[in-house]
C-alpha cells in the first residue's frame, strides 16, 4: 500500500472531510507519527502491538486491533487468560472497538512478537470459555432474562 504524501492528504481532509487547513495538517501530522512510532498503520487486515512504559512506570501492552468491541474483548479476555496462567500472575486488560490494552509488571518479559503466538486457532475456544466462566460477563450477560 503506498503511502499518501502529507499534501495530497490535507488535500483530500479538506474536500472529502470538510476540515480546514489547520485542521488537516493537524489530522496528517497526527497520523505521521502514529506511523513512525509504531512502523506501521493499523488496519483490519493489519494488527500493530506497542509495549511501553506508563508515567508511574508501568508496562502496559496496546494492540491496536481496528476490528470492533466484540472481538477485542473476547480476544483481550482470552490473551489475558493465556497471561495469567504463563506468568501466574493478574493483569489487568481492557478492550474498545480499536484494540486492547493490557498492564504488565515488569516481570512479564518476552518478544513482542511473542504476543501473536499465545493465542492459536486449535486453542482459542478452550481458553475464551475458561475466561469467560472466571468473570462476571457470565453473570451479566444472563441476568435479567
Amino acid at each position: 500500500m503506498a503511502r499518501l504524501e502529507a499534501p495530497a492528504a490535507i488535500r483530500w481532509l479538506q474536500t472529502e472531510c470538510g476540515l480546514d487547513q489547520a485542521g488537516a495538517e493537524q489530522a496528517t501530522a497526527y497520523v505521521h507519527a502514529a506511523q513512525t512510532a509504531l512502523g506501521a498503520l493499523p488496519t483490519q487486515s493489519r494488527i500493530v502491538a506497542e509495549r511501553f512504559f506508563d508515567e508511574a512506570g508501568g508496562m502496559q501492552l496496546v494492540i491496536h486491533a481496528p476490528l470492533g468491541g466484540r472481538i477485542n474483548k473476547a480476544w483481550g479476555l482470552a490473551l489475558r487468560k493465556r497471561f495469567c496462567r504463563s506468568f501466574n500472575f493478574e493483569l489487568q486488560a481492557a478492550a474498545t472497538d480499536h484494540g486492547i490494552l493490557i498492564s504488565l509488571s515488569d516481570q512479564h518479559s518476552f518478544p513482542l512478537d511473542a504476543i501473536f503466538s499465545f493465542l492459536s486457532p486449535k486453542t482459542v475456544r478452550k481458553v475464551l470459555l475458561q475466561a469467560m466462566l472466571a468473570t462476571p460477563l457470565f453473570g451479566t450477560r444472563w441476568a435479567g432474562m
